[in-house]
């Protein structure tokens, strides 16, 4: 199954940048923990000591990402349960919200990539039970990282394939938190007549708030697992680190997508094997197995390794349909229905 074109990337991703070295976040729970490793800072002497242990992330993120990271149960449970609201406060809440540029572009992109990243949190945590128990990925902030970054690099070549300076539809006050099912059957799209718009095109301004979102929630996430009383420098390094992950995963995509849309045979077969290539290398690595190669004398002696292994190539191929098929699925998404937040629901990977 070949990519659709529209979805292919612009090639706006930045250059490649080397994945950095295993740190905290990349340890296999197979690895003993040691203790009295320091944590060293710029160049001075280490302010305290950290364990190699690998941080485990036992619950399900939260989104928005809450203003406090250590406070984010109340923000759950005010999710859960939301306020209800007279006519009148509506309608006056409507009418200020319109007078500041509720319905504006740049506000539209911020408003419906969050609705976007809520839908992708929603559908890595249905899956958790295929990604955590069946192909037993290691339940730590990397692996973590890894899923949701999947659904995002998945969805963002669909926004970059958005028409320019397209107007969003209007959208009513308030709207639901997830992305709502596409109503708009009509692929086609048109440009602002004038021709002339201060803001940002539409296919800069809704990738980069969706990554805007996505990393939100990745450091407010990474602050709970590092706790409240680790250094800002830390943190920030971290983050460094995983947007250099980004980085590199967002190029690796569009030389598979590339090879999609190659004119030459032998290329367009091979972006199937690249692709798993890349799920291997993203997402099943860090459970600390290599890649099949038939050989299984040494883990015959576990049959629970054993097993894993055999399963390994048949999880691959689901990861690679679930790719193909979600791409297809958002290509066949109006450029209408996806300004305005409305992609659907995502499939599940087993299906």
């Amino acid at each position: 199954m070949s990519i659709p074109r529209r979805a292919l990337f612009s090639l706006r991703t930045p250059r490649y940048v080397t994945l950095v070295p295993r740190s905290r976040f990349f340890v296999s729970p197979t690895t003993p923990p040691t203790t009295g490793e320091p944590l060293s800072g710029d160049g001075g002497a280490p302010s305290k000591t950290v364990s190699s242990a690998p941080y485990v992330v036992k619950n399900p993120p939260t989104f928005p990402a809450p203003a406090d990271p250590f406070d984010a149960q109340k923000q759950q449970q005010e999710n859960q349960q939301p306020k209800t609201y007279s006519e009148s406060t509506k309608k006056l809440v409507m009418g200020v919200a319109k007078l500041f540029g509720y319905n504006s572009r740049a506000s539209t992109a911020i408003r419906e990539t969050g609705r976007m990243m809520k839908g992708i949190v929603d559908s890595a945590q249905a899956d958790r039970a295929f990604f955590y128990d069946e192909c037993k990925l290691p339940p730590t902030f990397q692996t973590f990282f890894q899923i949701h970054l999947l659904y995002l690099l998945i969805l963002l070549p669909r926004l970059r394939a958005l028409p320019a300076h397209q107007a969003p539809p209007k959208t009513t006050i308030p709207e639901p938190l997830s992305p709502s099912s596409p109503s708009n059957t009509n692929t086609s799209s048109s440009e602002d007549p004038s021709g002339i718009s201060l803001s940002k095109p539409n296919y800069e301004a809704y990738p980069l708030e969706l990554l805007n979102h996505f990393f939100e929630m990745a450091e407010s996430e990474m602050r709970q697992v590092l706790g409240r009383g680790e250094r800002e420098r830390v943190v920030r390094k971290y983050l460094m680190e995983f947007g250099e992950q980004w980085r590199g995963s967002g190029l690796a995509v569009d030389y598979i997508l590339g090879l999609g849309q190659s004119d030459s045979v032998e290329l367009r077969s091979k972006a199937d094997l690249e692709l798993a290539g890349w799920v291997w290398r993203n997402l099943f690595q860090s459970r600390g197995m290599s890649a099949p190669d038939g050989a299984l004398t040494e883990v015959e002696k576990n049959p629970v390794e054993a097993r894993l292994e055999l399963l390994l190539p048949e999880q691959i191929e689901l990861v690679v349909k679930f790719i193909r098929r979600e791409m297809v699925r958002l290509d066949k998404i109006s450029d209408v229905d996806v300004l305005a937040g409305n992609i659907g629901v995502w499939g599940k990977v087993k299906e």
